[in-house]
């Protein structure tokens, strides 16, 4: 089952970046039953747009796997937007959905405390 995504988010395309990548941020905005692990069955897979060819790759274990997330990150006029697309096997639609919006709250929040106006 494969699910697209887009989100936006009104701050610099480099700290979406770094929030998405950061593996002691991935860990707090990964949805459980997910976790980062070096021998998982699951890639993130992150690019910054602005930069072709700076990407970062991100194992992932679950319950669920294999997991394969695709997460452009975007320059938007307002700040960045995020294109994920999630694949994944064995999850019905509502699972990844539930997965996608937990995330998303988490990324949010991730992005509130880092972000530093001026």
């Amino acid at each position: 089952m494969t699910l697209p995504y887009a989100q936006s988010y009104g701050v610099v395309p480099e700290l979406v970046y770094a929030t998405l990548t950061e593996p002691e941020q991935v860990t707090r905005w990964l949805p459980r039953p997910l976790k980062l692990d070096d021998q998982g069955p699951g890639t993130i897979r992150v690019r910054l747009m602005e930069q072709p060819g700076d990407q970062t790759y991100l194992s992932v274990d679950g319950r669920d796997g294999p997991w394969q997330v695709e997460v452009l990150v975007v320059a938007e006029g307002s700040g960045a937007r995020a294109d994920i697309t999630v694949t994944t096997h064995r999850c019905d639609a509502l699972e990844l959905e539930r997965f996608i919006a937990e995330a998303h709250e988490s990324i949010k929040d991730l992005i509130a405390e880092r972000f530093q106006p001026g």
